[in-house]
This record gives structure tokens, sequence and C-alpha cells, in this order.
């Protein structure tokens, strides 16, 4: 028993030892004029290495900002009143082409049923696939052969002619230097997104029967995110267009009195 005893007590005073011995081999480490990787980590940043990095930050800040108003002065510049009329009535021919023939002829296998396009709460993947298996395989070579070579043109003339429609509104009532004209990159990032979408309907429309859920959540994604740009932005429009009204009538009334 005596023996038994004696070795765990001995075992247990060179675990103390052990312990004792990496704890203070620890602190030595944990010391920077231990470990000199400590101390150059510890150590302060160079004022001078500061200030580079927040110039550099800085100016990549005002590049972007003069890449956006360089952008905003180009639309500015090309917003005038024939320009707009010409690019809104190609824009509106290309519109009602889509809505009034590809579309019904994409779906007139099953025409209660909406396409990807016109669907702006989105879609899950069921839904996708029963719109796929409904407007059938002659429906899904027109998606491919005619819907989706006119949606690719759309959203470009929906960039150009909306942008310069609302900067034609803007300068009627705003300085050139009003930040308010920055909310013209609305139409362009909803007209992206469209794009997006209409790549993203390629692939699952190649991928049919096939569809990946994720591919069908980032297309529902871009569908949803294009709907709610556009309806902002057509709200902004509409305001513009009052205002334009509005500001018209006073003028007409104060000529008159």
């Amino acid at each position: 028993m005596n023996k038994i005893e004696s070795c765990t007590t001995k075992n247990a005073q060179q675990s103390v030892h052990l312990t004792g011995g990496i704890l203070r081999h620890f602190r030595a480490f944990s010391r920077p004029e231990q470990n000199p990787a400590l101390g150059v980590l510890s150590t302060p940043a160079h004022p001078q290495v500061t200030q580079t990095v927040s110039q550099l930050l800085i100016s990549d800040v005002i590049v972007q900002r003069e890449f956006q108003m360089k952008i905003i002065e180009r639309i500015q510049k090309y917003s005038t009143g024939k320009n707009v009329i010409i690019l809104f009535s190609i824009t509106m021919v290309v519109y009602l082409t889509i809505l009034l023939y590809s579309i019904p002829k994409v779906v007139s296998s099953a025409p209660e049923i909406k396409l990807f396009d016109v669907s702006p709460s989105g879609y899950t993947t069921e839904y996708a696939i029963s719109l796929l298996n409904a407007i059938g395989q002659e429906g899904r070579e027109l998606y491919l052969s005619l819907q989706l070579p006119l949606d690719f043109i759309y959203p470009g003339l929906f960039i150009i002619s909306y942008s310069l429609l609302f900067a034609w509104l803007l300068k009627k009532n705003y300085s050139l230097e009003s930040k308010v004209y920055y909310a013209i990159y609305i139409p362009i990032f909803a007209g992206l997104f469209d794009y997006t979408e209409n790549v993203l309907i390629i692939m699952m429309l190649k991928t049919y029967p096939n569809l990946n859920s994720n591919l069908v959540t980032v297309a529902s994604f871009a569908t949803i995110t294009k709907s709610i740009l556009s309806s902002i932005f057509f709200t902004l429009l509409i305001a513009g267009i009052i205002q334009v009204v509005w500001k018209s009538l006073f003028k007409k009334q104060g000529v008159q009195s």
C-alpha cells in the first residue's frame, strides 16, 4: 500500500513539474522579447503607412465618384427632347412586340401560365419545372429562339431611353450638379438585372428537366430585384412628370395673372 501511495505521489509531482514547465515556456514565448514575431504584431503601424493607406482609399472613392459623374454628365448631354422621343419610341415598339407577340407565342399551349420574365414575385423550382413542362418542347424552343433574343435587345434600350427620359425631366427642375441625378442609376441596374435574368433563364432551358434548385433561386432573385428596381424607377418617373406638369401650370397661371 505504501509503495502504491509513493508511486502515486511521485507521478503527481512529475505531472505538476511537467505542467509548470509548460506554463513557464508558454509565458516566455508570450513575451515580445522572447518571441520577435509578437513584437512585430504588437507594434503600431507607422504613421506614414497609415496615411498612405488612407490616401489610397480616399483616392479610390474619388475615382469612383468621378466615374459616376462622367456617366451622369454624358447622359445629361444626350438627354435632348429629340433623342428621348426617338429612343422611347423604339423601346416601346420592342416592348409591345414582346408583350403582344413573343410571350403569347411561347405560352400558346398554356396561356394561363406566367413566364419567368413577368413573374415579379419570383418563382420556385417546382413552378419552374411545371412552367417549362406546360409550354412543351415547341414553347421551350420559341423561348430560346424568339422571346429571349428580343429580351436581350429590350434591357439595353430600357437603360438608354429611360435614363435619357429621366435626365430630361430632372433638367427641368434641378441644377446639373444636383445629387438627385444619381437616381439615373436605378434603370441602369434594373436593365443589368434583366440581362442576368435572361442568362439564367437560358441555363434553365438548357438543363431542363434536370433543373438545379440553386440556379432557379438565383434566377428568381434576379427577377424580383429587376421588378423592384423597375417599380421604384417608374414611381420616380411618374413623380417627375407630375412635377414638370405642375410647374408648367403654375408658370401659365403666373403669365395670365
